[in-house]
C-alpha cells in the first residue's frame, strides 16, 4: 500500500475597490491536489451603493459568496480531513464585485492540505 504524503498549506490576501481580484493560493502544478479545510473572511469596509458581493472562487468557478454590504466576519469549513478539492491548474481567487458605487474591502485567510 502506498503512503500518502500530506503537506499543510495556507494563503491569505485582501481585495478592495482598487484591486478587485487576488489569488489567495496559486494554481498548483499537476499532479498535486489541493483541498481547502477552513478559512475566515473579514469585510472591513462595506460596499457602498448596494449590491456588493464577495466570492471565493476555484479559478472562475464560485465556491461560496457573501453579502458585502455590511462590516462582517465569517468562518467557514469544508470538513477537516476531507476538504474542498480545488481543480488542478486553478488558483483560489478572492473577488469583490457588483457594488453600485464602491466595492468592499475584504481580507480572507484559508488553510488546507496538498496531497502528492
Amino acid at each position: 500500500m502506498a503512503v500518502q504524503k500530506y503537506v499543510l498549506i495556507s494563503g491569505s490576501g485582501s481585495v478592495s475597490n482598487g484591486t478587485q481580484t487576488i489569488a489567495i493560493i496559486a494554481a498548483p502544478t499537476a499532479p498535486a491536489a489541493l483541498r481547502l479545510t477552513a478559512g475566515v473572511l473579514a469585510i472591513t469596509v462595506a460596499a457602498t451603493g448596494g449590491g456588493g458581493v464577495v466570492s471565493l472562487k476555484d479559478g472562475s468557478n464560485v465556491i461560496q459568496t457573501w453579502d458585502a454590504n455590511a462590516i462582517s466576519n465569517f468562518q467557514f469549513t469544508f470538513g477537516e480531513g476531507i476538504g474542498f478539492p480545488l481543480t488542478p491548474g486553478n488558483a483560489l481567487n478572492l473577488t469583490v464585485s457588483a457594488a453600485v458605487t464602491n466595492q468592499a474591502t475584504v481580507f480572507c485567510m484559508v488553510v488546507g492540505y496538498r496531497m502528492g
